[in-house]
């Protein structure tokens, strides 16, 4: 595998195993040590290692380059890779990370804190399913 794209599914595990640490503690605990701003970050570099290795696959497999975001999840789930419920899973992501990026002074951090475990229910089921597709095709694409 691509040293870039390896790099970047490492810290996708890396960001995976610290929002574990972060959803074992009670919402009071993360606001009194401030790191809800960390548990952005994290959430942040997880949606986009997950639309990189999906881009990755969806150029290195010749497909329609994806225009925005939302449609990388659409792209992958039209040749099989995700399922229907996993491309929503995906699309809904996308709008999470548009809501960090873009409207990083609304975020509700009670709410991020209540999603958290089913954020990382999802995207790691997300990411396995890539992964999987990445080593049943013997795929080794560079990132675009």
């Amino acid at each position: 595998m691509q040293e870039k794209l390896r790099h970047r599914i490492a810290r996708f595990e890396q960001a995976i195993n610290r929002l574990k640490k972060y959803s074992a503690l009670r919402f009071d605990e993360l606001f009194e040590r401030d790191v809800f701003p960390a548990i952005e970050r994290e959430v942040h570099v997880a949606i986009e290692a997950l639309l990189d290795v999906g881009n990755a696959i969806i150029a290195a497999e010749g497909w329609t380059p994806p225009k925005t975001y939302k449609s990388i999840s659409r792209e992958l789930h039209a040749h099989g890779v995700f399922t229907e419920t996993e491309a929503e899973w995906a699309e809904e992501l996308t709008g999470l990370r548009n809501i960090l990026v873009h409207l990083y002074a609304d975020v509700d951090y009670r709410l991020l804190h209540e999603e958290l475990p089913l954020f990382i229910e999802r995207i790691s089921k997300l990411m396995a399913r890539l992964l999987r597709y990445l080593d049943e095709r013997g795929l080794d694409p560079p990132l675009p």
